[in-house]
């Protein structure tokens, strides 16, 4: 590969441009770009995660986690539209992503990502927060309150795909993440997006009305940017 073409790749990458989009803009093999991005950012200092403590756990709801790497029917797939908000935040289509990372024994900095995998990409974002182990604790239990069943662990690499491919798909649709994303970004670190995760429901946009959406808004970007018939949607009076 040409130092011309990693430079680009690089370019790219910066302006958040998924490596899958890279590799279709450049002519090439999305393995061919993962790879590059791997060695640029062995080689490449970056300010925005060098200094970032070790990672000690991350978490997602049960409900996502199955939805992307467990075996079988999709749990969210199984829900109604009627039982879509009951449990407050458990509704179709969402997950939580916790990442935590140690800065010293017994002390957390913690980041969570309400993330609509289906649609807007990061809807609302908390932290960085620094807890010792008892408010950690606390905070994963009220974070997770919601739902009906436990959260399941998950890899960095695997919260990665989750929120920052989010990302990239609600970016495609004309969204941008939560204003707060700014300041949590970072603690997601480098993500070579390697692993790929599927996004949309039934190979399309699903919008799924919230409380604190603004509907007409989105519905009209919808049709700007995939075009009617393209997307599915449940708007919903609260």
């Amino acid at each position: 590969m040409q130092p011309e073409q990693e430079q680009e790749i690089a370019k790219l990458r910066a302006l958040k441009v998924a490596p899958k989009q890279i590799a279709r803009k450049l002519g090439l093999r999305p393995a061919e770009v993962s790879a590059i991005l791997q060695k640029l950012s062995q080689q490449t200092p970056n300010s925005d995660t060098d200094e970032l403590p070790p990672v000690k756990e991350c978490w997602v709801n049960s409900a996502a986690a199955e939805h992307f790497f467990g075996e079988g029917n999709h749990i969210e797939d199984q829900t109604s539209e009627d039982e879509a908000f009951q449990e407050g935040a458990a509704s179709s289509g969402l997950a939580i992503v916790v990442v935590a990372r140690e800065v010293r024994f017994g002390t957390f900095v913690v980041c969570s990502y309400l993330v609509d995998y289906w649609c807007l990409g990061i809807k609302n974002t908390l932290g960085p927060k620094t807890v010792n182990a008892t408010k950690y604790t606390r905070f994963l239990q009220h974070i997770y309150e919601p739902f009906e069943a436990k959260p399941q662990q998950i890899s960095l690499e695997q919260a990665q795909a989750i929120a920052l491919g989010a990302v990239d798909y609600a970016q495609t649709l004309g969204f941008k993440p939560h204003r707060d994303f700014d300041q949590t970004r970072k603690y997601l670190g480098t993500w070579d997006g390697s692993l790929r995760i599927e996004f949309g429901k039934n190979g399309k946009p699903f919008y799924f009305c919230g409380p604190h959406d603004n509907s007409r808004q989105i519905m009209e970007t919808l049709r700007q940017t995939v075009g009617d018939g393209n997307f599915d949607f449940v708007t919903t009076p609260f």
